[in-house]
């Protein structure tokens, strides 16, 4: 079971390489393809943020590589290429704080676009660290991303909850992204400068492997009809 599982995150990292977007034409966005790119990009900007509902503990630390990509765009996203995969990569950055809050920032890349983020994660009720018991966390977090065509600023809130079940640990996932878009350069003049905003809920869910301080997990989730994976290879003390 472990096997394939290393195997199935491994193969998430790499078609993560393989499909990192296409953002070369968007200057031939419209209105009605920016909206839905906004919630496109804002569901891949807020992806993967945890794989656990339990914080670090005053003085904890989780550094590590993250991937997040969507199977395809949304399908009134006319600009991009419609059964390509589009994605980001993130290092991301966290420390535990007293009353069970931890902090977090994360820096992203993809396709000539760059991603800066943070937020700070509650745990929801005292950590438990039996086997067998759950742990819960609300994250907020804030994303920005720059393009030389456009930007993007998202903000959102979700829920994870996790289970100790040994060296396999699952977890569930839940939240609200609301992004606005800002086109800087388009073939259509009117719409250069403007704004245009999406909201959109995910559902998910996904296994992480823990190994000491190696963590290596692979997600699912669900976003206004569209697919995204996630990846993570951290340490976590």
């Amino acid at each position: 079971m472990k096997k394939i599982f290393v195997s199935a995150v491994f193969l998430t990292f790499a078609a993560s390489t393989a499909f990192s977007g296409d953002f070369s034409s968007f200057k031939s966005i419209d209105s009605k393809s920016a909206k839905y790119f906004a919630g496109d990009i804002g569901s891949v900007m807020a992806g993967g943020l945890s794989y656990a509902g339990r914080s670090l503990g005053f003085s904890g630390f989780d550094i590590g590589y993250k991937t997040v990509y969507q199977l395809k765009p949304s399908k009134k996203t006319a600009f991009m290429p419609s059964e390509r995969a589009f994605g980001l990569d993130f290092v991301q950055a966290e420390i535990g704080m007293p009353y069970r809050i931890d902090a977090f920032i994360r820096a992203g890349f993809g396709d000539n676009v760059t991603v800066v983020g943070g937020g700070i994660k509650y745990g929801l009720w005292k950590i438990k660290d039996g086997l067998y018991q759950t742990n819960g966390m609300i994250i907020a977090a804030s994303h920005m991303a720059n393009n030389p065509d456009f930007y993007a600023i998202g903000n959102g809130i979700s829920a994870v909850f996790s289970m100790n079940c040994g060296a396999l640990r699952p977890f569930v996932n839940l939240g609200y992204n609301s992004t606005r878009l800002t086109v800087q350069n388009s073939y259509d003049p009117s719409l250069v400068n403007k704004n245009f905003y999406a909201g959109r809920e995910n559902i998910g869910a996904g296994l992480r492997l823990k190994v000491k301080w190696v963590n290596l997990s692979a997600a699912y989730s669900y976003s206004a009809g569209n697919d995204l994976l996630d990846g993570a290879f951290t340490l976590r003390f």
